[in-house]
Order: C-alpha cells, then sequence, then structure tokens
C-alpha cells in the first residue's frame, strides 16, 4: 500500500456521530473531576509551577533589575563628576611641580593657562573648582580662596566660607553657592571645593 492508497482509504472511512448524550456525558465528566468536594478547582502535582507563581516571581525579578539598575545609575560617576576627579588630579600634579607657587589653573577654550607666584608663599589651602559658561561654551578655574582670576573675559575675587560655600566677587556682580540658581552677571556658575589631600 502506498500513501495515495492510504490517502483514499482513510478519507472513504465515515466520520463517528457523537449524540447529545455522548457529548453531555463527555462535559459532565470532565467538570466532575475538576471540582473538589467543595467545588473549588483541583490542581495536581504535576512537575511544574502553576502559572500565577510564575507571575509573581517574574514581577519579582523586575523589581529587583529596575533596582539593581537605579542603584548602579545612582552610583556611577557621571562625566561631570569624573571631569572634577581630573581636574582635582591635574591641580595635585602641578602643585607638586610648583610647591606654593601655584595660585590658578584656568581650562578655557581647549587651552590650559597657569597663574603662578613668582615666590614660594602661597598658602597650602583646598582647592575649588569654578565653571562658567552660557551655552555649549564654558571654561573651569582651580583656585583656592583670596585669589583674583580672569577667565571668560570676567575678573573675579573667588573665596570660600567656613560651610565650603564658594563666593564670586566681581566688579557688577557677586555670585554664592549658597544661591547657585543665580548667575554671575551673564554667566552660569558651578562651583565647589575639591577634596584634595594637601
Amino acid at each position: 500500500m502506498n500513501d495515495q492508497e492510504l490517502n483514499d482509504l482513510l478519507k472513504s472511512a465515515p466520520v463517528p456521530r457523537r449524540t447529545a448524550t455522548a457529548r453531555h456525558d463527555f462535559i459532565a465528566t470532565v467538570v466532575r473531576r475538576l471540582r473538589c468536594g467543595d467545588g473549588a478547582v483541583r490542581t495536581e502535582a504535576l512537575g511544574w509551577v502553576p502559572v500565577g507563581v510564575w507571575g509573581w516571581g517574574l514581577a519579582a525579578a523586575g523589581v529587583v533589575l529596575v533596582a539593581g539598575f537605579a542603584f548602579f545609575a545612582a552610583h556611577r560617576p557621571s562625566a561631570r563628576d569624573s571631569a572634577a576627579t581630573e581636574e582635582a588630579a591635574l591641580w595635585q600634579q602641578l602643585a607638586r611641580m610648583f610647591p606654593r607657587q601655584l595660585k590658578a589653573v584656568v581650562l578655557e577654550g581647549g587651552n590650559t593657562r597657569l597663574i603662578l607666584s613668582e615666590q614660594a608663599d602661597q598658602p597650602l589651602a583646598k582647592p575649588i573648582r569654578v565653571q562658567l559658561g552660557q551655552g555649549p561654551r564654558w571654561c573651569s578655574v582651580i583656585t583656592f580662596s583670596g585669589q583674583s582670576v580672569k577667565a571668560e573675559g570676567v575678573d573675579f575675587e573667588v573665596l570660600s566660607d567656613a560651610d565650603d560655600h564658594v563666593w564670586l566677587i566681581g566688579e557688577r556682580a557677586v555670585w554664592s553657592s549658597a544661591d547657585a540658581s543665580r548667575r554671575f552677571g551673564e554667566l552660569a556658575v558651578k562651583a565647589n571645593v575639591l577634596e584634595v589631600p594637601l
């Protein structure tokens, strides 16, 4: 017998007819087997976890993943933090090269400008990082309290207080990190004391 003869034989066989009673008996048997004594649906141990437990497990895994991403995103150094770290390292290296002579480092327009004292008479003080700019153009100044600097075409004095608030005192403007939302004339400012070992 080949495939064609088998197909013809199967097609010629009549389809069994189900009576309404057989259909009703089948449904009643299924319902009876699904019900327990109090009418609750019975589950049998089939070696797999019910769908509801999978749902709760996936939800818990999602919560753990979101919390993990949030934790690592909050503790990952931002580009601003890494720039501050690089500038703090630059200050340390230059302070070693010019002991007690380094007054300020100005990073402006892709250039680095050093302001040095002729004698080794500068105090050992915490460096202060000041960023000035508007729009896409920004510059950084690293100095310490009591120094006068010129950056972005503006002359100003940098001061810090006992609470590590930074103050910029200019000819026509005053700015404080205690109220960082204010502008220093036309310029936006960000400033903080760098934690660098002296």
